[in-house]
């Protein structure tokens, strides 16, 4: 299936391009797509495309772990080890949006782990120096990209290093900021796409996260309390960090909350989920280039029980994930990694951000839809190629016409689904709030052929709206003609680093249009 792609272009006087890290959101709704059947898989991280990365168990009777790559189209794979006669327990730990997972593996021999790159998209393994005694944890995007991990010397100190591809490894010493200890622990959890990498090291006895900036000068975080434990787990491309950081409370106890450094001096309680129990702790594993952070936190279900959720965190509100997911009803533990399409990946499966109700129509009726039709009809069938899927048929007489009433994104859409003409006459068009956005004309298609429409919405008026009429219509000049639609949604485009923001001389509020 081939796709169209189109674009709404919009004429502006000024474009101020402006550094956004934590734009307004809209609270969505996700659908989960679970995992399957795989016998104790843990996930690690998800790429721009929903393609997820992990390891588990060889089989319900080995403890072994080997690598397991997944997306919805594949389902569950197995990643090959570097050398099965020499290694075992290979742990697949990030995957950027090129297909390069980040993972090591264990000796048979001892304990010592290898760091490898693997490049599932030509299935072959990339050529790094073979490193005794260390690992990766993080990969960024960009043709060269930097992963980071630790790397154990000839002192058993351990250390940081990145590595591209130009260079290879490249090793983070003492006289670069990173100090050494004997016998102590530091690690590199993960890398954005400028080489700023940050983890966890050990000064005076206990763990603390640190940053190493692309000026080469590495920093220790702030602390909620100062001389506790914290670890920082994640950097986006505007230099916000997310992690723990272990606090003082005023009974004495000392727990963990999800915090975001947005300086090396400045860290951000981001509190937690409900909880009427001494069990108050949180943390924060991910956070996205709109500032959205994923992570855990510890809530309460019944009398004395403790239960560990899932959270986002968005404008300033943490939100339990098993109450925003509309297909699972029961509690999902922890989120791990969020993409920039706001795909969420958690403990038992990926989330899809919910912006169109029954996309798919699987109900076998329109359910959330309309039928706005002016003469024609619209009529949810069985998929004629496919007889466990549903779909509209779109029959002219005057126009057909499906509407949703839906909310739009705080940010640039694509309006995706994906259609067939069965006639050479006819015309789709898409429409918001009767603002024609976009038109697809039989004549330009292959009739009989099912392709996907990616129409790219820009224009900043049509963000952030409440209660819009997404309509699509099939009209001709010619009663009788017919189009198929399925699949439709809206997904969020991947921010640059610098995300470019439309101003007519000052501060657009954006309110509904009507």
């Amino acid at each position: 299936m081939s796709i169209l792609r189109y674009r709404l272009w919009v004429p502006v006087t000024i474009l101020v391009c402006l550094l956004i890290t934590s734009p307004v959101l809209a609270v969505v709704h996700y659908e989960l797509t679970p995992f399957g059947s795989l016998f104790a898989f843990t996930p690690q991280a998800m790429n721009n495309h929903g393609e997820v990365i992990g390891y588990a168990r060889q089989t319900s009777t080995l403890t072994t772990n080997q690598g397991v790559y997944w997306s919805a189209q594949t389902g569950a794979q197995r990643l090959p080890s570097w050398n099965d006669s020499i290694y075992y327990d290979t742990y697949a730990r990030d995957i950027n949006d090129r297909g390069i997972v980040a993972q090591h593996t264990r000796y048979y021999s001892s304990n010592e782990h290898s760091a490898r790159l693997y490049d599932v998209r030509s299935d072959s393994w990339l050529t790094v120096n073979d490193s005794y005694a260390s690992q990766f944890h993080g990969i960024s995007n960009g043709r060269s990209p930097h992963a980071t991990g630790n790397y154990r010397s000839q002192y058993n100190a351990v250390q940081d290093f990145w590595w591209h591809k130009s260079t290879r490894y490249q090793y983070i010493s003492e006289t670069q900021g990173v100090t050494q200890r004997n016998g102590y622990g530091t690690m590199g959890l993960a890398v954005n796409d400028r080489g700023e990498f940050v983890g966890h090291t050990k000064i005076n006895g206990y763990q603390q996260g640190f940053v190493f900036d692309s000026s080469g000068t590495n920093h220790t975080l702030a602390e909620l309390t100062s001389g506790r434990a914290s670890e920082a787990r994640d950097i986006n491309n505007h230099g916000a960090i997310v992690g723990y950081s272990d606090r003082l409370t005023s009974d004495s106890r000392t727990t963990g909350r999800a915090v975001m450094w947005t300086s090396t001096n400045n860290v951000v309680d981001l509190g937690r989920l409900p909880t009427t129990s001494q069990y108050d702790e949180s943390e924060a594993n991910a956070i996205n280039e709109w500032g959205q952070v994923v992570g855990w936190s510890h809530t309460r279900s019944g009398t004395g029980s403790r239960l560990q959720h899932a959270f986002v965190y968005q404008n300033g509100t943490m939100y339990d994930l098993s109450d925003l997911t509309i297909n699972y009803t029961g509690h999902i533990e922890e989120a791990l990694d969020i993409n920039e399409r706001g795909q969420i990946l958690t403990d038992i499966g990926v989330l899809n951000p919910v912006h169109v109700a029954n996309g798919r129509f699987d109900s076998g009726h329109l359910g959330n839809w309309s039928d706005t039709s002016a003469g024609g009809t619209a009529t949810v069938i069985t998929d004629p190629t496919n007889a466990a899927n549903s779909l509209v048929q779109l029959t002219t007489g005057s126009p057909a016409a499906i509407t949703q009433t839906i909310d739009t994104p705080n940010q640039p859409f694509d309006i995706v689904f994906d259609y067939e003409f069965l006639t050479t006459a006819g015309q789709i068009t898409v429409t918001l709030d009767g603002d024609d956005l976009f038109t697809i004309d039989a004549s330009a298609t292959v009739i009989g052929q099912r392709e996907q429409f990616v129409g790219e919405v820009t224009d900043q008026a049509y963000f952030g709206l409440l209660d819009m009429d997404l309509t699509i219509t099939l009209d001709g000049a010619v009663a009788g003609a017919q189009a198929y639609i399925d699949n439709v949604s809206l997904a969020l485009q991947i921010p640059e680093p610098t995300t470019c923001v439309l101003l007519m001389g000052g501060l657009v509020l954006l309110t509904k249009r009507r």
